[in-house]
């Protein structure tokens, strides 16, 4: 998990992820406006879990701001 996850953080620098499993696969381009979130759970059967939730809104909202 840790390789991969690093992995993971060594893409998002870098501004272009790509995801795949089999023959699917997803290529993402995160901005710099990523958020982050990190959950502990425990689950209902007593195993612990993290979860991760990385964001970012898919088209920068203020790239057709012009001031004249």
């Amino acid at each position: 998990a840790s390789e991969k996850l690093a992995s993971l953080a060594d893409k998002l620098r870098e501004g272009k992820v790509e995801l795949t499993a089999g023959d699917d696969s997803v290529s993402l381009e995160p901005n710099d406006r990523v958020e982050f979130e990190l959950e502990v759970e425990q689950e209902t059967d007593g195993d612990l879990s993290i979860e991760i939730d990385i964001e970012w809104p898919e088209t920068d909202e203020n790239s057709d701001l012009e001031i004249q």
